[in-house]
């Protein structure tokens, strides 16, 4: 039996092997000695062996000195091998652990899992600059050939950075190997809370991931980090990837009090037009003189491509307005960019490395979530969330607001702009149960409404991993939902702030400012349980949010009127005629460009409407190819500048013949003109002064259908309705000439009852039998219609008239003609 004398020797004795080990560590000169140290210390205790890592981070790693939480996750991973969730708040360094980690076992491979391309690049680019780690970075573009897999098995690389497709489909083979399987000393999953957030919808390889550890084997740690994990989140997020029950939380603070907090209201009826963004170019003049350069770095995310594009245009324009013309389209474009899934790679990777650059050229960011996750951008002062997300998750808010402030020593804000809907109160509830199991289900998955674009990409995440974008602009809980009877209704503003409330309570406080910000956003992220050590001093009121200080607004008057601009000109105008002409133009030039692409494509898309209507309101002023371009904002105009122009003489040359003095109906108005049925007895007989007026119009209806350019299927259809057309005319011309049979004669025949006809009776045959008691041939006669809600008086019980709705609304490029009543069966 030892004696406590032997007891204490030993002691001592180890705490002088401790005390040189940490010292060891510090005289290194490479991470291979660190490597060997980690071996040597497995059974010291936990102080020397955190000794050790602190050691390997600051002598050979990272210039900085590590923080305790990244000390403490790594020695978790390193030396008992266990799995590991952290919760830190967005600029923490969550990323030095999954980078250091395997550096410290000999002969060691870290895999991965990343959710878009641009992280996976610039970890790969860091970890490379890591003395002893080579890194590879494997997406859906990398040739997948044998000599990479068997480079992969043998350890040549440390790191192994891939998406969840790849993880899921060619690199199971690897991941089976055994000799592949003893070198992983760790699994990393970056940006957690995306695993229970795409799992489920557009990407569904992340919930195939528990599959990946059972080919590994329960010895390999796992480590999940992430800004935003709630309860419900991790729940899910931990299930999907298969973290063992005994998995260690660490949970630091994730407030950013450098980070000014801001809620504001879209003014109603102007989302579409991005007004309230102007603020973001209040920095570009000062004292009128042009300082584009002193606006703030800005990201503004917008969830659609098109409201993208559009926006940026709008942003181009009132700058170049703003600064009078010192700055050319060029320099705008340069200035305000956009960045989203669509864009090129060559031009991804040229933007965001102009972006970074801390005097870079451009100044505001338009961008998707391609830009909202992980992007590390140290120097952009102000974020900005152009309406919900398209989740609708506070968790998506909350990461996009963290691209804010993350070099140290600056301050930003993160303003949300929310639809005006939004604002105000709700239903309120009777089934609490049923809003709590909804509230539950809604941060796991899809809202149904967007079903629809989870199962368009559940197949093809985009290229290399990159998300896709929203390229709808319907409020997906605006949609139209069915209600007993089969009718159809949009939902009241207080239906839909209850539907967002029963998703998320959280999210409609905050829009609806019922207490701090902060706090609300602390609160839903549980931020009373982190480790206190890791909390920063509150900020004082006046820079937390614009509930405890209420001036703290970037709202400013805009100041140009646009209301007048936006309106199409009036039906029946020469202004109408011309607009509809020219993008009847640029829907032809857009769709043969896309013949394969369908349903068909609009020009809306590529150009903005306010270009559409200014040219057509001005076309009388516009005499030149100069003066035309004075109205060409979009790039799409701008590539087609010397087409339009061609078109825009020709659609000039045509409405000035056909509307003197700039009144007279034309080609589309005069094709919705309603044509009303004259009573009975003037369409028996028309008047020689009418039948002429007909011919006129008839001849003039033709010449401009000539003029019209058409498909071959759409001149197939022209032809038959001039054929019906032809045919009801020659029917009408046969009733005449039988009413005018004289009296006398009619004396001796019978009288027919020949009640009407309605309009939607048909022969069932054309060769059947068309002599009928009961059928009224005057009634299958009808008017022209075509696009509009136009009504056609119809006849019924002899002569009485009532109206009944058109029932033709055509769209496409040739006038579209329906006649009524039996004619519409042959």
């Amino acid at each position: 039996m030892r004696s406590k004398a032997s007891v204490r020797k030993r002691r001592r004795e180890t705490m002088d092997i401790a005390r040189d080990l940490v010292h060891d560590a510090y005289s290194t000169t490479s991470m291979l000695a660190i490597q060997r140290l980690v071996e040597i210390a497995r059974d010291a205790p936990e102080e020397v062996q955190k000794g050790i890592i602190r050691a390997g981070l600051d002598c050979h790693l990272y210039p900085f000195e590590p923080r305790q939480k990244q000390v403490d996750a790594i020695w978790h991973l390193v030396f008992k091998k266990e799995d590991l969730i952290l919760a830190a708040k967005t600029s923490f360094g969550k990323s030095v652990i999954f980078q250091a980690a395997p550096l410290f076992c000999r002969d060691g491979i870290g895999l991965i899992i990343i959710p878009l391309d641009r992280i996976g690049q610039e970890q790969c680019i860091k970890i490379q600059r890591l003395p002893g780690a080579r890194s590879v970075f494997i997406n859906g573009r990398t040739d997948k050939t044998q000599e990479l897999a068997q480079e992969i098995e043998m350890g040549v690389y440390t790191h192994l950075i891939m998406g969840p497709e790849i993880a899921a489909g060619w690199f199971r083979s690897i991941a089976s190997s055994p000799t592949f399987k003893k070198r992983v000393c760790i699994v990393a999953i970056d940006e957690l809370h995306l695993v229970a957030l795409w799992g489920s919808g557009i990407r569904p390889q992340y919930a195939q991931l528990s599959l990946l550890r059972r080919r590994l084997g329960g010895g390999v740690p796992w480590f999940g980090c992430s800004a935003t994990l709630d309860r419900t989140t991790l729940d899910t997020a931990t299930k999907m990837t298969g973290f063992q029950a005994s998995c260690e939380f660490f949970r630091s603070s994730v407030d950013r009090p450098e980070i000014k907090l801001i809620v504001e209201m879209i003014q109603p009826r102007t989302t579409k037009r991005f007004i309230s963004l102007f603020f973001v170019l209040q920095d570009a003049i000062t004292n009128g003189s042009p300082t584009p350069e002193r606006i703030p770095k800005t990201v503004i995310f917008i969830d659609s491509r098109r409201d993208i594009q559009k926006c940026a245009e709008c942003l181009r324009d009132w700058l170049q307005k703003l600064l009078a013309g010192s700055v050319d389209a060029h320099d705008c474009k340069q200035i305000i960019q956009v960045y989203h899934s669509h864009t090129t790679p060559n031009d991804k990777n040229a933007i965001y490395d102009q972006f970074s650059k801390p005097d870079s050229k451009i100044r505001i960011m338009v961008a998707t979530e391609s830009l909202g996750t992980g992007v590390d951008l140290s120097d952009v002062i102000r974020v900005v969330q152009y309406g919900f997300p398209l989740e609708r998750l506070l968790c998506v808010l909350i990461q996009r607001f963290g691209r804010a402030a993350r070099m140290t020593g600056i301050k930003g804000e993160a303003i949300f702009l929310v639809e005006s809907w939004a604002i105000g109160d709700r239903i309120s509830s009777t089934r609490p149960a049923l809003q709590s199991r909804t509230q539950m289900l809604s941060c796991l998955r899809q809202p149904s409404d967007t079903s629809q674009l989870a199962q368009s990409y559940s197949t093809d995440p985009g290229v290399g991993g990159d998300i896709p974008d929203d390229e709808s602009d319907v409020a997906v809980d605006a949609i139209k939902y069915d209600i007993p009877g089969g009718q159809h209704r949009r939902k009241t503003g207080r239906e839909r702030r209850t539907d967002l409330y029963n998703d998320c309570p959280a999210l409609f406080n905050l829009v609806n400012r019922s207490a701090c910000l902060r706090r609300i956003l602390m609160d839903w992220l549980q931020e009373s349980l982190s480790d206190p050590a890791s909390r920063l001093p509150a900020p004082q009121p006046h820079e937390c949010c614009n509930v405890c200080n209420p001036d703290l607004t970037r709202a400013v008057p805009f100041p140009w009127d646009t209301t007048a601009s936006l309106r199409k000109p009036q039906a029946g105008t020469a202004s109408r005629a011309f607009y509809d002409r020219l993008t009847l133009w640029g829907d032809n030039v857009v769709n043969s460009a896309h013949r394969m692409v369908k349903p068909e494509l609009s020009v809306r898309l590529l150009a903005q409407k306010e270009e559409w209507i200014s040219i057509s309101r001005e076309y009388t002023n516009i005499r030149s190819a100069a003066e035309l371009e004075k109205f060409m904002k979009s790039a799409w105009m701008k590539d087609h500048s010397h087409e339009l122009f061609e078109e825009f003489n020709k659609i000039k040359s045509y409405v000035v013949r056909n509307w003197p003095g700039g009144c007279t109906p034309g080609t589309t108005a005069a094709a919705q003109v309603l044509i009303r049925r004259a009573p009975f007895e003037r369409q028996a007989h028309p008047t020689a002064e009418r039948q002429v007026s007909q011919q006129r119009s008839r001849k003039r209806r033709l010449s401009i259908e000539a003029e019209t350019p058409i498909t071959p299927d759409q001149e197939r259809r022209v032809l038959f309705a001039h054929e019906r057309e032809e045919y009801a005319s020659s029917l009408e011309r046969i009733i005449a000439q039988a009413r005018e049979v004289p009296a006398s004669s009619s004396s001796y025949l019978p009288t027919l009852s020949m009640p009407i006809v309605s309009v939607n009776s048909s022969f069932t045959s054309i060769g059947r039998s068309m002599i009928s008691t009961d059928v009224d041939y005057s009634s299958t006669i009808s008017g022209v219609l075509e696009d509009g809600e136009n009504e056609v008086p119809g006849i019924i019980n002899s002569n009485q008239a009532s109206k009944r709705p058109a029932l033709s609304r055509g769209k496409g490029v040739a006038t579209k003609r329906v006649v009524l009543g039996v004619l519409d069966s042959i």
